[in-house]
């Protein structure tokens, strides 16, 4: 069976963990700082 074709779960977990993961880096990096660096 083709993985391509067929992606495996890890692989769909993988993906999004890996957004979820860019989104809290963004929104640390958000002017704002809702998330500690709100200091400023």
């Amino acid at each position: 069976m083709p993985l391509r074709t067929t992606p495996s779960v890890a692989e769909q977990e993988g993906h999004l963990m890996e957004m979820e993961a860019t989104r809290t880096a963004r929104w640390d990096i958000t002017p704002r700082g809702n998330t500690g660096s709100g200091h400023r």
